[in-house]
């Protein structure tokens, strides 16, 4: 937390750490600097922070933040936001970029993800409720650039979006999956962004899907989602398939099931690294203890 004239707030702090002098750097405040942020940033409440780094050093940080202590009529009003900041490492000057406003809402997001390439072009994602729905929307910061792509909705249906996931390949392609009802039926629904066109795919279903989705993906572009859903003789089972980017048509392999017991599973998380191998971890009863499993694909 962090004490101000009016009261505490908290602030959302960073520190790197330099592998070459193998020391911490000072607390960094990116609610308030010198880098664009406002007092109404200062005096408020941020949460949920979201990180994601390269190879080369370069790192995001997108976090949600409150309204805080200003009412809307002061000048120093800030509305609730989705915030982020971009630490560019280029090799040559390392420094933070200016702090963004992602959204354009009255609502805080439900959700927000991201992702950055090992060029440094970022791209968050997330859930944001418009009209009493909750759509997915995205911005995009190029390598090198200043300033976010105006937020856009990645999709526009009138059914709610539960969950999502995103990931990015080596070449900056990046996968984004979800679940969405259509017509009472939970479907899995993808779409990807193409580096070369610096375009989405038009949304796609070609499956059943629910529950808490996950997804990883190898510098080629092959992908892994998992997720949790019923299964037949009762309880959430642990299901997995396979994405082929150079697939004609079908690009997910049919799921297949992972656990192998009769008792319920927890969320299932997941790793996959540069040549493809993943790892899929979750919690499961027996009846009478929840123990650790695992599944490996290499």
């Amino acid at each position: 937390m962090t004490p101000s004239s009016y009261g505490w707030y908290q602030n959302l702090w960073i520190r790197l750490f330099n592998t070459t002098t193998a020391q911490w750097t000072g607390p960094f405040n990116l609610n308030y600097s010198n880098l664009g942020g406002p007092a109404g940033d200062y005096y408020s409440n941020s949460f949920e922070p979201q990180i994601a780094m390269n190879a080369a050093g370069s790192a995001v940080v997108v976090w949600k933040r409150t309204t805080g202590f200003y009412d809307s009529g002061s000048p120093y009003y800030e509305p609730p936001a989705l915030k982020a900041m971009v630490y560019d490492n280029n090799g040559l000057t390392p420094a933070w970029k200016a702090l963004a406003r992602l959204d354009n809402e009255s609502i805080l997001p439900a959700k927000a993800k991201t992702v950055i390439d090992a060029q440094g072009n970022v791209v968050v994602v997330w859930l944001q409720e418009v009209g009493a729905v909750n759509n997915l929307y995205y911005s995009r910061l190029a390598a090198g650039a200043e300033t976010w792509s105006a937020a856009a909705s990645l999709e526009n249906s009138d059914t709610q979006i539960r969950d999502f996931d995103m990931t990015v390949d080596g070449t900056g392609n990046v996968l984004v999956v979800w679940d969405q009802e259509v017509d009472s039926i939970p479907r899995f629904f993808f779409s990807l962004f193409d580096v070369d066109s610096s375009s989405w795919s038009v949304p796609v279903s070609e499956m059943i899907a629910s529950g808490r989705l996950v997804v990883g993906m190898d510098e080629d572009g092959n992908a892994v989602a998992v997720w949790r859903m019923p299964k037949s003789g009762g309880g959430d089972g642990v299901y997995a398939s396979r994405y082929n980017p150079a697939a004609a048509n079908v690009f997910w392999s049919s799921p297949e099931r992972l656990d192998t017991l009769p008792g319920t599973t927890g969320d299932p998380v997941l790793a996959v690294n540069a040549a493809g191998n993943t790892f899929v971890s979750w919690i499961q009863s027996d009846g009478t203890t929840d123990s650790v499993f695992a599944s490996y694909l290499k």
